[in-house]
């Protein structure tokens, strides 16, 4: 594993000498296949992951059999710590969505490794954001209806894998329209009508994987 893989995750990119070395001498590096299944719910948690490229869901089937989807995380962002923190089981199923690498730590090595107080730091910042986005995703889901909830899922992808060039605002997602709507909580049927709906008024374009945002502040207000 060459060590400028790092430079993929924010938490390691201004590491350099030795904590950079001892670092990639105690990660090991994986590849996961597209809908292959990183860790289960409730397996006993010992390891720590860095997602170097690619993506995956976070998910739990509910009393019907139903997927919900808790989290996507994408390419530079961590996952696993609390299992290592707590010593208990996962919490969810982790599962890539499209072909991905991480870097894997140990449960003895990760102690080893929040010794670096700026390492230690950015975790603490990063779980924070996590915890913040969490409450608003649980307000969205509470007080807005399906319209507001897509709009805000939209938007939220938009602002964690979105670009603008050429004056378009867009992403590409590999996520599934059930999918999608596995996310906040709505039928497939739902969701696409949603889409739809924004299509006709003007507020966005849907080409395949392609959602572009035309009119960014009409859709932010579709958010009870």
């Amino acid at each position: 594993m060459e060590y400028v893989s790092l430079k993929n995750i924010p938490l390691f990119s201004g590491l350099g000498g030795k904590t950079g070395r001892k670092l990639v001498s105690i990660a090991n590096e994986k590849s996961f296949k597209k809908g292959e299944t990183v860790f289960n719910v409730w397996d006993r948690g010992s390891t720590l992951f860095f997602l170097l490229s690619g993506s995956v869901k976070f998910s739990l089937v509910d009393e019907r059999g139903r997927e919900v989807i808790l989290k996507i995380l994408y390419g530079g962002d961590f996952f696993g710590e609390m299992s290592l923190f707590n010593g208990g089981f996962r919490s969810a199923s982790v599962v890539a969505i499209e072909e991905s690498r991480a870097l894997i730590i140990h449960q003895k090595e990760f102690y080893s490794l929040i010794k670096h107080p700026e390492i230690a730091m950015q975790i603490v910042i990063n779980l924070s954001m996590r915890i913040r986005k969490l409450d608003e995703k649980v307000a969205n889901l509470a007080l807005s209806d399906s319209i507001g909830k897509v709009a805000s899922l939209l938007l939220e992808l938009y602002k964690e894998i979105g670009e603008k060039k050429n004056g378009e605002a867009y992403f590409k997602t590999n996520l599934t329209r059930q999918e999608m709507a596995n996310m906040i909580g709505i039928t497939r049927e739902t969701f696409i009508r949603c889409l739809h709906t924004f299509q006709e008024r003007g507020l966005i374009a849907v080409s395949g994987k392609r959602i572009t945002i035309k009119r960014e502040v009409d859709l932010k207000r579709e958010i009870s």
